[in-house]
């Protein structure tokens, strides 16, 4: 895992890839092919985010990109709502996990368990992120998803997810500082849905 201390909450995305453009990135990121669309594929070097954000404007699909990178959206996001670091998490990188970033926001899969996770906004835009990035992953195999017990357990049902767990809120589990969130502070109950499959 890399560590470096530019990859913190108050990361400015434009600066560091100025900073490290010549050093780190040179050194951590390979030439990946990066999905666009179902019918589009397109070989980029992963530390051209500029490339990549439009060819995702363009397309208005969703490519997909680095660990490395998923952490700096994953920095900014975190600096745009504060909230996104006590509801998300940046997954433990393995071979198995795939990483996507649309216009506005980013996602994960995991390719092995079909768990999608890390769905958050990391700029103001006009996106229906939810949607955009439930029907990639879907697409590529995702199949379940979990949330706190709140509207989103609506939308996901909408978009063909099923409960089929609640639990109650454990202290013992719950983010670091969820005291400090208001909607936490409820105690909601933790959600497992999956596809609904036919």
């Amino acid at each position: 895992m890399i560590q470096h201390k530019a990859f913190t909450t108050e990361i400015n995305c434009h600066k560091y890839l100025a900073m490290n453009k010549a050093a780190t990135l040179r050194e951590n990121i390979k030439n990946e092919t990066m999905t666009l669309s179902k019918d589009l594929l397109l070989t980029v070097h992963s530390s051209n985010i500029q490339t990549a954000n439009y060819y995702a404007k363009k397309y208005r699909g969703i490519c997909e990109i680095t660990f490395v990178q998923y952490r700096v959206y994953f920095a900014a996001a975190c600096k745009y709502n504060p909230r996104v670091k006590i509801n998300c998490c940046i997954p433990e990188h393995t071979e198995h996990i795939k990483y996507f970033k649309s216009v506005d926001g980013i996602s994960y899969l995991n390719t092995d368990t079909g768990y999608m996770g890390g769905l958050c906004r990391f700029k103001d835009g006009t996106e229906n992120l939810s949607k955009l990035h439930q029907e990639h992953r879907i697409a590529l195999g995702g199949n379940q998803i979990d949330c706190y017990a709140s509207n989103l357990v609506n939308l996901y049902k909408k978009q063909g997810f099923v409960e089929y767990q609640r639990i109650p809120f454990n202290e013992k589990y719950a983010p670091k500082n969820w005291q400090s969130d208001l909607f936490l502070c409820d105690k909601p109950d933790v959600v497992f849905m999956r596809l609904k499959r036919g």
